[in-house]
């Protein structure tokens, strides 16, 4: 999850039905200011509840209500948080602890010490991924609470496989692949190219996307083959056939299974350079700094978003710059795209954010809520600010 800059403020809009639904309505969706000075947020995937923190506190939301749930109190400074499949439990990171929260009865109890950075929990059970700033990632059986295994890695990024059966992690130029329930290591793939930035299975579990400083690499996960070197970044299509970029004024979607591109759909502004998505393919690699990468010199991308069911692509164009934290420029985009993937037609334009510019686009699990994060400039230098 990426943090923001000190001199900047964070906005998230939920645009609700409006958004994801067969109409689409030509006024501003409704929205709802939820919260000032967040750092993070991200969804469930059980319900909907989305999840944002704050210094010591994290806030969880439930978005068909526009309520807020409940605020947890952590140790120290939160710098990652991860929802488990059942959204039973949340793990944190907050000061040098790992901490599992019972959602029920927003009870914790710490698992770990050390100096870890982020956590992760498996899509499919109780296995929670836990790595540390010098790349040691652990897995831990939280319901036991006792490690599983420990893997000397890069601290590069990793991913799960949607069944929950393999982890893959990075490790300068090469994949390993690991038997997660034994901790075993299965398979390396060289990439043989620049560093390995982020990596991503398939929602279908057959394909995983490499990301590097200017390509997207697609490999087949069961013949541990190269299937296609595309140019840009992108995201899969929630059935895992589709695989969709931006570049030179158009949004490129290419069929996964054969690597040759489908069809091409046009923006309207005309300037398209890079796409996007929600978590984890947009994130930084886990244990490893915020970083955007420039990939031209014009400024001007496009980040988006598949709706759940696949059936809506949105899209923000612009280019508004800030610097971050790290030192590293960030980019804003200023105007919000709906897009028919079946028809490949332009539904609706919301050019409300020209002001703000739009940091980031994530739909809910069910399709029927588009979050909008918007970043403008701070006069008290706060972090953060979140509408509903």
């Amino acid at each position: 999850m990426e943090n923001l800059s000190m001199k900047t403020t964070l906005t998230l809009l939920i645009l609700l039905a409006l958004f994801s639904l067969n109409t689409f309505a030509q006024d501003f969706p409704p929205h709802t200011v939820l919260e000032q000075n967040i750092e993070g947020f991200q969804f469930s995937s059980h319900d909907q509840t989305l999840i944002g923190w704050r210094g010591h506190e994290i806030y969880l939301w439930d978005i068909a209500t526009s309520t807020r749930k409940t605020t947890l109190k952590a140790d120290g400074e939160v710098r990652s948080v991860s929802f488990s499949f059942d959204g039973k439990t949340l793990a944190s990171v907050s000061g040098k602890a790992i901490q599992l929260w019972d959602i029920a009865t927003d009870t914790r109890k710490t698992i770990d010490k050390g100096n870890w950075n982020s956590v992760l929990f498996s899509p499919v059970d109780q296995i929670l991924l836990a790595s540390e700033r010098n790349g040691k990632i652990r897995l831990w059986n939280v319901a036991t609470d006792l490690p599983k295994v420990t893997f000397e890695g890069e601290g590069g990024s990793v991913s799960f496989s949607p069944d929950g059966k393999t982890l893959a992690s990075t490790d300068y130029e090469k994949i390993n692949l690991w038997d997660v329930a034994t901790g075993t290591h299965k398979e390396t793939l060289k990439v043989r190219t620049d560093w390995i930035f982020n990596i991503l299975f398939s929602p279908d579990g057959r394909t995983l996307a490499v990301e590097t400083s200017t390509t997207t690499h697609l490999w087949d996960v069961e013949t541990r083959t190269h299937k296609a070197t595309l140019a840009g970044f992108g995201v899969f299509s929630p059935d895992g056939r589709t695989f969709a970029i931006g570049s030179g004024g158009t949004i490129h979607l290419w069929d996964v299974e054969t690597g040759n591109l489908e069809t091409t759909i046009d923006t309207l502004e005309g300037r398209t350079e890079l796409i996007t998505d929600q978590p984890p393919i947009a994130q930084p690699p886990i244990g490893k700094p915020p970083s955007l990468i420039s990939i031209t010199n014009s400024r001007v991308y496009t980040v988006v978003s598949f709706s759940p069911d696949g059936k809506t692509l949105v899209s923000a164009t612009g280019a508004l710059q800030f610097n971050d934290i790290t030192g590293i420029d960030r980019d804003l985009w200023l105007t919000i795209d709906l897009w028919d993937v079946d028809t490949r037609s332009h539904k609706i334009t919301l050019d409300e954010f020209k002001e703000t510019g739009v940091y980031r686009l994530l739909f809910s699990p069910d399709g029927q809520t588009l979050t909008v994060i918007t970043t403008v400039k701070s006069s008290d230098n706060s972090l953060a600010t979140i509408l509903l």
